[in-house]
């Protein structure tokens, strides 16, 4: 959970005033841990802001895949993947994201199972 700006820093002026860890627990809900996490920006930059997260930023936004996909509906994940300069393992869960999927076509197994079913007299 996010805490606000507003509140890191009532947290930290809080432990500023000369208060315990203790009754900080207790007024703000919050471990002295977090608050020296918060301190360690505060004095490199001047806000007690969170770290970024580490990891790689997107390189396909949802509009470029839109566009890609509205271009050519039946595309591969990979060949959507290609011009964005990702891997297409990294598609399919920016589709599930944005809640665009794919029309699947029914299984021809089942259809066919059905059919011996009925012929059999089951």
């Amino acid at each position: 959970m996010a805490y606000s700006l507003d509140f890191r820093k009532q947290a930290i002026a809080y432990m500023d005033r000369g208060h315990t860890f203790a009754e900080l627990n207790e007024a703000f809900n919050i471990f002295p841990s977090t608050l020296n996490a918060w301190r360690r920006p505060l004095n490199e930059t001047g806000e007690p802001r969170p770290r970024p997260i580490p990891g790689r930023p997107p390189t396909a936004g949802i509009a470029a895949l839109k566009a890609g996909i509205h271009a050519k509906p039946d595309a591969y994940l990979r060949e959507l993947a290609e011009p964005r300069g990702c891997p297409a393992d990294a598609v399919w869960p920016a589709l599930k994201r944005y809640s665009i999927t794919y029309k699947k076509r029914s299984s021809t197994v089942s259809g066919q199972r059905k059919n011996a079913l009925n012929i059999r007299g089951v």
